[in-house]
C-alpha cells in the first residue's frame, strides 16, 4: 500500500532503512527510503540514490534507463505529466536507431513510427527545390517521424520498468551540494538526497536550475513553434525543409492515430490516417512584425511558394505548441558532480533534425562514463572530464553544421549562392546530409558511438 507522507505511518516507513513503499513492492538491496502521493506526487524524502534526474525528457529518461539497468539506484524528476505534446520537428535520424535497440525499444518504435524517410528537399523562397537521398543504415532502415507525446511516453515507461524511481509530476526548485557532500534536490513535493546529478531538462529550464548553467545569451535567439496537419502535399517518403529570411521550417510525414493527439481539435473521425509535422524556427526580432504562430506561418508561406503548395489544402489538426528562446551552442557539460546532457548541454538548430538524435546519443554517452567510471573506482571529477572531452568531440561537428545550414537557408542571398552550388553538384548534398550526423559512426568499446579518441575512451 501507498502511504502518504506526513502521516504516521509514512513517518513511521521513512526511517525503515533499506525498503521502498511503491506501490507496497521493494526491489532489490534498495537504500532509497520514501512515501508519496501517487496523485500529487508529494513525497518526504528520497535518500540515497546514486544519480538524481532532472528531465524526463529523451535525454533524461535514456539515462534512467540505462543506469537503472546497470544496477544504479535512479531518481528522475519531471515536472510536466505525460503524455504531452512538445516543440519539436519529431525527425529520428538512424544515429538514434543503436540506442532504442540497446534500450529493446526499436521494433515498438518502428510499429509506431510514421513511413520511412527517403529523401530530404530545401526549398528556397525563389522557387528552387534541391533533393538528397538520406542514406541507410546497414540494416536497410531509414529515418523516421513520431509525435513527441508517444515517443517520449515509450521512453519515461521503459525508465520505469528497468527500475528507476519516476517522480512525475514533479517540479525542481533548486540543486544544492557537492562531489565531496551529496547533492540535495528540492523538489515542490520533497527532497532527493544523491551522490550525484545530471540534468536533463529542455530549454528553458527554471531559474533555479538554470543559475547552474553558463550564460547563453537568451535576450537574442530565437522562437519555435510546431503544429501537425493532414492532407498535406508531400510525398510519404520526405521531408521537405524551407526556409525566408530569419525563419526555416520542416514538414514531415508522422506518426499515425488519434492517440497521438492529446491536444487535437478535431475528433478521430475528421483525422485521417495520414498526418505531417510542421515545425518553424524564428529570430526573436520577427516578433516586433509578427507576434504568433499563424502570422509568422502566413509570413513563410508568402515568401516561399513550394511550401505553401504541400499545405495550401491542407487542415491543421492540433493547436499551435511554442517554445524559446532557442539558443544554440555548446554549454556548461560537467561542474562539480552535476552532468548536463540533452539540451541542459548544448542546443542544436532544429534544421538538421539532430535534436532528439543528440539527446538519445549524449545520453548514452554519459551513461556509459558514469557506469565505467564507477565500477572501476573513478571520481566523479575524473568522470566528468572524460564525459566532458568526449561529448564536445562527439557533438561539436554536428552544432557547427547546424548553424552554417540554418545561417544558409535564413540569408536569402547566401541560400540562392548555395542552391546554386548544390544544383550544380548534388553529391554536395548528399555529403551535407551525411556531415550533419545523420549516419551512424562506428561504435566504440562502451556501446556508445565516437569519431575519435578521448581520456576514458582509449
Amino acid at each position: 500500500m501507498v502511504r502518504q507522507a506526513g502521516t504516521k505511518q509514512a513517518d513511521e516507513t521513512i526511517h525503515k532503512a533499506g525498503q521502498v513503499v511503491a506501490g507496497g513492492t521493494p526491489r532489490r538491496n534498495n537504500k532509497v527510503i520514501f512515501a508519496y502521493n501517487p496523485v500529487s506526487m508529494e513525497f518526504r524524502m528520497i535518500d540515497g540514490v546514486d544519480v538524481a534526474i532532472v528531465g524526463g525528457g529523451p535525454a533524461g529518461s535514456t539515462v534512467a534507463a540505462l543506469l537503472a539497468q546497470a544496477g544504479l539506484q535512479v531518481a528522475l524528476a519531471e515536472q510536466k505529466p505525460f503524455p504531452r505534446q512538445k516543440v519539436c520537428g519529431e525527425f529520428i535520424s538512424n544515429g538514434a536507431r543503436p540506442v532504442l535497440e540497446r534500450l529493446g525499444l526499436l521494433a515498438e518504435f518502428d510499429s509506431l513510427a510514421g513511413p520511412p524517410l527517403r529523401r530530404v528537399r530545401v526549398l528556397t523562397q525563389t522557387g528552387q527545390s534541391i533533393e538528397a537521398p538520406f542514406p541507410s543504415d546497414i540494416a536497410g532502415a531509414f529515418p523516421r517521424a513520431i509525435s513527441r507525446d508517444l515517443f517520449d511516453q515509450l521512453l519515461i515507461a521503459r525508465a520505469r520498468e528497468w527500475g528507476a524511481h519516476i517522480l512525475q509530476p514533479c517540479h525542481v526548485t533548486a540543486i544544492a551540494g557537492s562531489t565531496g557532500a551529496g547533492f540535495l534536490v528540492r523538489t515542490g513535493g520533497g527532497d532527493i538526497r544523491s551522490r550525484c546529478v545530471v540534468v536533463a531538462h529542455g530549454m528553458p529550464a527554471s531559474p533555479a536550475v538554470a543559475g547552474r548553467l553558463a550564460p547563453t545569451g537568451a535576450d537574442n535567439g530565437f522562437v519555435c513553434f510546431k503544429t501537425h496537419f493532414t492532407g498535406c502535399n508531400l510525398p510519404n517518403d520526405l521531408i521537405a525543409i524551407a526556409g525566408v529570411r530569419d525563419l526555416y521550417a520542416g514538414l514531415a510525414p508522422t506518426s499515425s492515430g488519434p492517440d497521438s493527439y492529446r491536444d487535437r481539435t478535431h475528433p478521430p473521425a475528421a483525422i485521417d490516417c495520414r498526418r505531417y509535422n510542421l515545425a518553424f524556427v524564428a529570430r526573436r526580432r520577427l516578433l516586433a512584425h509578427y507576434p504568433d504562430a499563424d502570422s509568422l506561418l502566413a509570413y513563410l508561406f508568402r515568401r516561399n511558394a513550394p511550401l505553401l503548395g504541400m499545405i495550401r489544402h491542407a487542415r491543421r489538426i492540433d493547436r499551435w505548441h511554442a517554445c524559446g528562446p532557442l539558443v544554440p551552442g555548446v554549454r556548461r557539460i560537467f561542474s562539480d558532480g552535476c552532468f548536463f546532457t540533452g539540451n541542459a548541454a548544448g542546443e542544436v538548430h532544429a534544421l538538421i533534425g539532430e535534436g532528439i538524435t543528440l539527446a538519445l546519443r549524449s545520453a548514452r554517452l554519459l551513461s556509459d562514463k558514469l557506469v565505467h567510471g564507477l565500477r572501476a573506482g573513478e571520481g566523479f571529477e575524473d568522470i566528468g572530464l572524460a564525459y566532458e572531452a568526449a561529448w564536445r568531440c562527439e557533438f561539436y561537428r554536428r552544432w557547427r553544421a547546424g548553424n552554417l545550414f540554418s545561417e544558409l537557408l535564413m540569408r536569402p542571398l547566401l541560400g540562392e549562392v548555395a542552391a546554386a552550388v548544390l544544383e550544380a553538384f548534388p553529391e554536395l548534398m548528399t555529403l551535407a546530409v551525411h556531415y550533419s550526423g545523420k549516419t551512424p559512426a562506428a561504435p566504440d568499446r562502451f556501446g556508445g558511438v565516437s569519431n575519435c579518441r578521448t581520456p576514458g575512451n582509449d
